[in-house]
C-alpha cells in the first residue's frame, strides 16, 4: 500500500498519511509512532488530504478527498479509529485541490 498524500497538523505536532487503499493514519512527528486510523467508506486513494482547525468552536478535523468526494473525520484527542463525520459527494470529476 503506497502513500498517495502526506500533510502536518496545524500545530506541525502529528504527520497524516494518505494511502492508495484510502486508509488516512495520524501519526506522532516526534517518535514516530501512529496515533490513529480514519475509515474511509468509500475504500479509494486519497490523492489530496489537510488538517484543519477552528479554535472559536474548538473543532479539529481531518479533510480528504477521494474520487469524487470529500470526507471529513473528526479529529479528537481520542487515540482510536476515527468515524467519517461528513461526506460531500459532487458529480463524477474527481476532486482535484482543497483549499482552506
Amino acid at each position: 500500500d503506497g502513500i498517495t498524500a502526506v500533510a502536518f497538523d496545524v500545530a506541525h505536532r502529528r504527520f497524516l498519511t494518505g494511502m492508495r487503499s484510502g486508509q488516512v493514519i495520524i501519526w506522532n512527528y516526534i517518535n514516530g509512532q501512529p496515533l490513529k486510523e480514519c475509515a474511509n467508506p468509500f475504500k479509494a486513494e486519497i490523492p489530496i488530504l489537510q488538517h484543519l482547525i477552528n479554535e472559536r468552536q474548538a473543532f479539529r478535523a481531518v479533510c480528504v478527498a477521494s474520487g469524487h468526494n470529500v470526507l471529513v473525520f473528526n479529529d479528537t484527542d481520542m487515540f482510536t479509529k476515527e468515524k467519517l463525520k461528513h461526506s460531500f459527494s459532487y458529480n463524477t470529476r474527481s476532486i482535484t485541490a482543497l483549499v482552506h
